[in-house]
């Protein structure tokens, strides 16, 4: 989708500070997909094998980074 916005637009601080944190979550979950793909290719380049201490790794980094919000 595209927005094609002609013109002046005028709204709130509130509301372009509500537009910034939707923003910011959105990258986050971004991050958050990029980091799951990442996790599921490599444990497909290893027949489906990987380390349980790596893999425990890598999901405490995503959920710490869950939780932090970025």
């Amino acid at each position: 989708m595209k927005v094609n916005i002609q013109g002046q637009v005028t709204i709130s601080l509130s509301d372009f500070e509500s537009l910034l944190i939707y923003r910011k979550k959105w990258e986050n979950a971004l991050k958050t997909a990029d980091d799951l793909k990442s996790l599921i290719e490599e444990i497909e380049k290893n027949d489906y094998h990987i380390n349980g201490i790596d893999l425990t790794q890598r999901l405490e980094f995503i959920e710490a980074r869950l939780r932090r919000g970025c």
